[in-house]
């Protein structure tokens, strides 16, 4: 296992366990996490094992923690416990959403939670059919059909449905689920790494490759405004190699100046890897030993496919 980093993926850490997402890590499940991963693993800060994986001088069994999107629990709560451990993570930002923004998804979902509907027609989306929103287990299932269905539209498409869901809904959403600019700094204050997310969260792989670049220099230009110096690291929105984003995208990231990139395939980093096709793993609610045992795996697990050059267009970049 050495000179192998495991690298782990978060996205929302909320001070309870929410209903509605089952599978999503709190506060309380944080913690423990983050005592099992200090006790049988090396946690290291991810600028410190990129440059140590390349340099061939990583501790054994080193582990780092990402966060992506920008939710302001990561602040609120992620923030508090990661100190109290003493771990370092990075937060990969989406930064259209900073100060009062919302992510697509989150309007669906908070529009599922807080109707008052107990049948929702989807014919005012462009789908067929209905869903049962009675109980719980209704809008968990509402959840898990609507955002694999509109997830890959067209940008504009996807912000139109779930704008309409929720007026079909007749609900009044949440605009305080993303993180300020200033908590963006404080997060940069206290010792953490903050990246590249894209500036409105597309899959790159639904926009023309320009389109892709504009967003991806927006997001890496708003960050460098706020902190005073260009992120390092990037990681692709939702990160699927050629469902996501493809071989050109990896491409364009070194000319923009970034170092290396994340994906959310699964697997360890080593130096023989490409370093703008990183792997990442996550592990949901799991703790104690079974987390021990899952870590432990992941550092035998390396990825089993990487982006081609064939079909690359080549295009001008411009910084």
């Amino acid at each position: 296992m050495r000179q192998r980093l495991v690298v782990l993926n978060y996205h929302q850490v909320p001070e309870q366990a929410d209903s509605l997402r089952p599978d999503q890590v709190d506060r309380h499940v944080f913690r423990q996490q983050l005592k099992t991963l200090k006790y049988f693993f090396n946690v290291v800060d991810l600028d410190y094992g990129v440059d140590a994986m390349r340099a061939g001088n990583l501790p054994p069994r080193a582990v780092a923690i990402t966060f992506d999107d920008g939710y302001r629990d990561n602040h609120d709560v992620a923030l508090e416990e990661l100190l109290r451990a003493q771990c370092p993570a990075t937060f990969f930002i989406a930064t259209d959403y900073l100060d009062g923004g919302r992510m697509w998804n989150d309007t669906l979902i908070e529009s599922i939670r807080l109707t008052q509907k107990n049948t929702l027609s989807l014919e005012a989306i462009g789908l067929e059919g209905s869903l049962r929103l009675a109980t719980n287990q209704d809008r968990i299932q509402a959840i898990r059909t609507l955002i694999p269905a509109v997830k890959y539209l067209e940008l504009s498409a996807r912000q139109s449905a779930v704008d309409k869901l929720a007026r079909v809904c007749e609900v009044e959403l949440p605009n305080d689920m993303m993180m300020s600019s200033l908590q963006i700094k404080s997060l940069a204050e206290a010792g953490m790494g903050i990246g590249g997310h894209t500036s409105s969260h597309p899959i790159l792989l639904k926009l023309p490759l320009a389109d892709a670049v504009s967003d991806i220099i927006r997001g890496r230009d708003a960050l460098t405004q706020l902190l005073g110096k260009e992120p390092r690291f990037f990681a692709y929105p939702n990160g699927k190699l050629g469902q996501d984003f493809s071989y050109e995208h990896t491409q364009v990231l070194p000319e923009l100046g970034f170092d290396a990139a994340f994906t959310t395939q699964w697997g360890y980093v080593n130096k023989e890897l490409p370093s703008f096709e990183l792997p990442r793993v996550g592990f949901c609610r799991t703790v104690g030993w079974k987390l021990t045992v899952k870590v432990l795996r992941s550092f035998f697990d390396s990825p089993v496919e990487f982006a081609q050059p064939d079909q690359l267009n080549t295009q001008v970049v411009l910084r």
